[in-house]
């Protein structure tokens, strides 16, 4: 399992690429990598949405632009509704310490915060 959180897609969208495809062993191509880079940036996807979003963005409400928003984190805070928030909160608080920390902030913590081996090393993560 590789985890891929949107805090380093942001952060670095080019290592978060190369850590993708060699976690997948797909040797990159370095003359075309830096506009399959370009492809993959918000701006490009939100002016394409059509083309990202799941059955070109019919289902939506206002179409695929509307599932390819803004691409800023937190968001879902102020799309779902209080109860919903609540929810997952709730959710969220029941997990790991190191899963936690991971969903909220893409990093994972290492033992000396939660007491025991880094979430990283009990699990199979490649990168």
């Amino acid at each position: 399992v590789l985890f891929v959180h949107f805090n380093k897609l942001k952060k670095d969208l080019p290592g978060e690429m190369r850590r993708v495809a060699a976690f997948l062993n797909i040797p990159i191509d370095e003359t075309i990598f830096d506009e399959q880079v370009e492809r993959c940036t918000f701006e490009h996807m939100k002016e394409h949405a059509h083309l990202f979003a799941p059955a070109g963005g019919r289902v939506w409400e206002g179409g695929a632009k509307t599932f390819i928003n803004k691409g800023t984190n937190g968001r879902w805070k102020d799309v779902l509704t209080p109860e919903q928030v609540i929810r997952y909160e709730a959710k969220a608080a029941t997990l790991p310490p190191g899963c936690a920390h991971w969903l909220a902030t893409g990093k994972f913590i290492d033992s000396e915060d939660i007491g025991r081996k880094p979430l990283a090393d009990s699990l199979a993560i490649g990168g």
